[in-house]
């Protein structure tokens, strides 16, 4: 398979807050080749010095984005942290 990778920056780093911590979000492209453009969301939150990565990719453009960030922002307020 030779189709070439990119990533484009889609959003910007935005402050989020994940189970009382905060965290980072931030939105990008990945395109493979011409036609297939994944877009990704990308939450990364510190606890107890690991570092936590939360991601959601879908394809740009899908109708039923709303959904998907709706559900993924549903499984964000859900996250418990131990102690």
């Amino acid at each position: 398979m030779d189709a070439e990778v990119e990533r484009t920056d889609a959003g910007g780093v935005e402050s989020t807050v994940v189970a009382g911590k905060p965290g980072i979000r931030f939105v990008y492209l990945t395109t493979f080749g011409r036609s297939v453009i994944y877009r990704n969301v990308v939450v990364y939150v510190e606890h107890s010095g690991l570092l936590y990565r939360f991601h959601l990719s879908y394809n740009d453009g899908d109708p039923n984005e709303s959904q998907h960030l709706a559900a993924f922002q549903s499984t964000l307020n859900s996250v418990q942290f131990a102690p």
